[in-house]
């Protein structure tokens, strides 16, 4: 309740305080996603006796964005969640769930050189094509870092070092972390545009956790490698290749592998595509070695289809790691309306003995449709299937499935609310 009083207490102190210190843009921005699903099917096959899901879930933020010449400063409370789960009772209080409001972002960032700045908050980390840092913004509560990032310009090149240390509370002693949480997270990140169609970018990211609940004793486990992104009219290329080594929270040697490419042809007001994903896999449990690749805070959505069967790789594939060889079509006849479909063929990457003999796991389909009806509006349109083979039902201990599939339509509002743009009036020399 507190903190639900604290923030409409602080949006208005801006709006008193901020006319009368002089700045350059002040801007209050909204989103509204309301997302209606039916799963049958969807993250896990269906078995006989299960009933379909349907339900409505709900994403609403109210961003406070203030940019000067050497200051930005960005607030984003969020409030997310499932239609029902919280209902006004019929006397004072509220039945059903605890209301879900957070705060998705409060980052500032200061200007410390002519194109340099220093980001202290909690943030979003976003970087290149999202296959090991994005914002998932599948999931209605997204992906927000605590850290302190530099950001450095050197006119072509960009780059960004970035350093996270979480904590649960404030303790004076045996402050613990949960073990199946990133402890801390250190980037490297540079990017060179070498031309309107090359650009290249390299990437370190070292993570760090705990051995248990119990323990303070944290492993470190790296990642290092690169994205490149080639434009050549109509033809595109991009892709990603990462080696991750160190040790996991285990204590065991890490020795993984993730490469993604993939190649479009565009003829107005088609485009075409072929790509491939892999994460390694462990092919022998026993030889002290985890050759699983963990893809760190990767937009799980983006990749391996959206019926989302494969995010958690370990438990997932049972250390086996996937293969994802797929194929997209695009008709985009307006500049508002597109209409996409990419079937995915999954495989494992490798075979053990707690997997199936058979690395083919199936066919899924996803066909979608975006529209979008104005600057501030874009409604989604969704339709998305599994044919699984027998191992995919051994894998997931599903022996007889029903039809799996997944629907839904998607509505999200971005209106901004309020713009005020104006002529400094304090020196804002760094």
């Amino acid at each position: 309740m507190k903190t639900k009083l604290l923030c409409p207490l602080a949006l208005s102190a801006l709006f008193i305080l901020l006319p009368n210190v002089g700045f350059s843009q002040f801007s209050v921005e909204s989103q509204l996603r309301n997302r209606l699903e039916l799963r049958n099917g969807y993250q896990k096959l269906a078995a006989q006796n299960d009933t379909a899901a349907f339900f409505i879930s709900q994403r609403t933020r109210l961003g406070v964005i203030y940019n000067t010449s050497t200051l930005k400063i960005k607030i984003v409370p969020q409030d997310v969640r499932v239609w029902g789960s919280e209902q006004l009772a019929t006397t004072a209080g509220v039945n059903g769930n605890p209301a879900s409001f957070d705060l998705y972002e409060g980052v500032g960032e200061v200007r410390i050189g002519e194109e340099h700045w220093l980001a202290i908050g909690r943030q979003e980390l976003i970087y290149d094509n999202q296959i090991l840092l994005g914002n998932a913004n599948w999931n209605q509560k997204g992906i927000a870092s605590d850290a302190v990032v530099l950001k450095f310009r050197f006119n072509s090149l960009d780059i960004h070092a970035a350093t996270s240390w979480n904590t649960l509370y404030e303790r004076n002693s045996n402050n613990y972390f949960p073990n199946d949480r990133f402890k801390t997270l250190t980037l490297l990140w540079a990017k060179q545009k070498f031309s309107d169609t090359l650009t290249l970018s390299l990437m370190h990211i070292t993570v760090g956790q705990t051995e248990n609940n119990h323990s303070n004793k944290t492993h470190l486990r790296h990642t290092t490698g690169f994205f490149t992104s080639l434009n050549l009219g109509n033809f595109s290329l991009l892709g990603n290749a990462y080696y991750q080594y160190g040790k996991n929270q285990q204590a065991t040697t890490v020795n993984a592998f993730l490469g993604h490419v993939l190649a479009t042809y565009n003829i107005n007001p088609f485009k075409i595509g072929i790509g491939n994903t892999y994460l390694s896999g462990d092919k022998n449990l026993n030889d002290n070695s985890d050759n699983v690749f963990n893809p760190i805070y990767m937009a799980r959505h983006q990749y391996f289809g959206f019926m989302d069967y494969f995010r958690t790789f370990d438990t997932h594939t049972n250390r086996g790691g996937i293969l994802d060889l797929y194929a997209l079509a695009e008709w985009k006849p307006t500049k508002s309306l597109s209409v996409q479909n990419i079937g995915h063929i999954f495989n494992l990457a490798q075979t053990n003995h707690t997997t199936p003999n058979s690395k083919y796991l199936g066919y899924e389909n996803d066909f979608i449709i975006n529209y979008k009806f104005s600057d501030w509006g874009r409604a989604e349109l969704g339709y998305l299937m599994m044919l699984p083979t027998n191992a995919l039902k051994q894998l997931q201990n599903v022996p007889e499935n029903k039809f799996a599939q997944f629907a839904y339509f998607q509505l999200t509002l971005t209106p901004t609310l309020f713009t005020q743009k104006q002529t400094e009036s304090l020196s804002q020399n760094p």
